[in-house]
């Protein structure tokens, strides 16, 4: 069944993966307003035991707690299907206080309103971060076993989903950023492969305990203002012996090189938390083992961004490997690539 193309969210689909968010141990029920055969266009999800709900729109669910809503668009979802249900006056979850971190996240939230529709022509399709993500998917590919559930976390526009979808049996793609992961529904309309997408915190995963072989963050953990609490969160959601891998920046030796670089020709704008742009090989390898990972952590990229820009995608992807397998050789040196990669397999509980 392509779900990306006909399904994209199901009963059997919400039984089987979904929590509530908000209690974090509630089921949902569904109250369609609208299907598409099994799938649910429009309607609400209904948690069974605090009884929070969370729209669904155009295929979307948005699962994120009131205070990450956007009351505007949530309004007009209410007025738009009034007559359809009774529940509208009811709590969206049950009460909580403002999160010291929820004014980071709406601030992400508004700057990926805003970069959804330029993201892939100023990041994703660069033949530097082209060259990078081939080489960061073979790795997953060699990593995570094939036919299972796969987790993106902070999956963005959707630039690893054509890849990853055809090798699992399920991918819950993942971000904060609706407008962000409506263009990842978009791109995988052509998807041979069944893909769920999901607007969520990375913090706060609304995905059932232990239904996941794999978890994975590409550039997400410097956006969080608690990364050790989102790798517990996928490590939560692991089967035993799952795997959690990802990629983030490196806090090498030449980092002071490429920040000035940066300074003189910006490659990408970020919206990193403000304290922490890079994380360091041990800090990362510290997290991991925090909560129950046998890491293995390495770097990879020896040379500046720039340089593979003024390349080819597949002139860079040559220069990127030869550079990789040499520098990868070189005591000290191989520590000090521009991207931090990791892999690791849940073996206790955190």
């Amino acid at each position: 069944m392509l779900w990306a193309m006909t399904h994209p969210l199901d009963d059997a689909a919400v039984r089987e993966y979904l929590i509530c968010p908000a209690c974090r141990e509630g089921a949902f029920e569904t109250v369609p307003f609208e299907r598409d055969g099994l799938g649910l266009v429009h309607g609400v999800l209904v948690c069974d035991r605090c009884r929070g709900w969370y729209r669904v729109e155009d295929r979307l669910p948005e699962l994120l707690l009131p205070p990450l809503r956007d009351p505007d668009r949530t309004g007009a979802f209410a007025a738009r299907f009034r007559s359809r249900w009774d529940g509208w006056s009811r709590a969206a979850g049950p009460p909580a206080p403002p999160s010291a971190t929820d004014a980071l996240k709406m601030d992400q939230i508004r700057f990926f309103r805003g970069q959804a529709t330029v993201y892939d022509h100023r990041i994703a399709d660069s033949p530097f971060w082209n060259a990078f993500d081939r080489i960061f998917l073979d790795m997953v590919e060699r990593t995570c076993r094939t036919g299972g559930v796969l987790v993106e976390i902070g999956a963005g526009t959707g630039r690893f989903c054509s890849r990853l979808a055809g090798r699992c049996r399920v991918l819950l793609s993942v971000d904060l950023s609706e407008e962000m992961t409506r263009v990842a529904m978009a791109k995988a309309a052509g998807t041979a492969g069944s893909v769920l997408h999901l607007v969520a915190d990375a913090g706060n995963l609304p995905v059932r305990m232990g239904v996941a072989d794999g978890a994975l963050f590409a550039g997400v953990l410097s956006y969080l203002a608690a990364p050790q609490h989102a790798i517990a969160e996928a490590v939560r959601i692991l089967a035993p012996g799952g795997c959690v891998m990802g990629e983030e920046n490196n806090r090498s030796a030449f980092r002071p090189w490429f920040d000035l670089l940066m300074s003189v020709r910006k490659s990408w704008v970020a919206k990193s938390y403000p304290a922490r742009g890079v994380v360091s090989r041990d800090v990362l390898a510290s997290w991991l083992t925090g909560v129950g990972v046998s890491p293995r952590v390495w770097t990879e990229v020896f040379l500046p961004p720039h340089l593979f820009n003024l390349l080819s995608a597949a002139g860079a992807g040559r220069l990127m490997r030869a550079t990789n397998a040499v520098a990868g050789r070189v005591p000290w040196f191989r520590n000090q690539g521009g991207l931090v990669v990791f892999s690791g397999t849940r073996d206790r509980l955190p």
